[in-house]
């Protein structure tokens, strides 16, 4: 527990969860040292608690040596105001990232200025709505390089529906 208040901590999330009565619900990996994290209400913590059903909640993330969130977590933490580093891509980056493809530079119309490279961020479209994780292959002042990809697509909210006609 003490990684994962060091990680909302980081991103500056705890009170968030803390004001709003949400409980965080881990669940062991069984085979491996992973762990799953649901954000779950109150009420419905108590009851599975005692079922232990296999999910609860919603997924916001996984805790190894430290928290990846899930797509839904990188948007809840997102619209919850934490220090979650971003791109925001225009029209036709968003096309290109729902086809499970990398961010080019002259696609990103904003970012966080203190992005470094390697580091995971999240990917908004121009409603500020979470399409993608991704992971910067340059430090900000270089994502906008013209024809250069500069961010990789990790997992996009087009998977789901490529996965479906597989």
């Amino acid at each position: 527990m003490t990684l994962l208040k060091r990680s909302y901590s980081k991103l500056g999330c705890f009170d968030y969860f803390e004001q709003r009565s949400k409980c965080i619900l881990i669940k062991d990996g069984s085979n491996t040292k992973i762990r799953e994290v649901y954000l779950i209400s109150e009420g419905a913590s108590e009851l599975a608690i005692s079922v232990r059903p296999v999910h609860a909640g919603i997924l916001i993330g996984r805790l190894g040596n430290r928290l990846v969130l899930s797509l839904e977590g990188a948007g809840i933490a997102y619209r919850a105001g934490c220090k979650i580093p971003f791109v925001t891509v225009n029209e036709n980056g968003e096309k290109l990232i729902l086809y499970g493809r990398d961010v080019f530079g002259q696609s990103i119309i904003d970012a966080s200025i203190d992005i470094r490279a390697n580091q995971n961020l999240v990917i908004l479209n121009n409603k500020l709505e979470v399409v993608a994780i991704g992971r910067a292959r340059y430090p900000n002042p270089l994502l906008f390089k013209k024809d250069s990809i500069t961010v990789m697509n990790l997992l996009d909210v087009g998977y789901y529906l490529r996965l479906q006609n597989d």
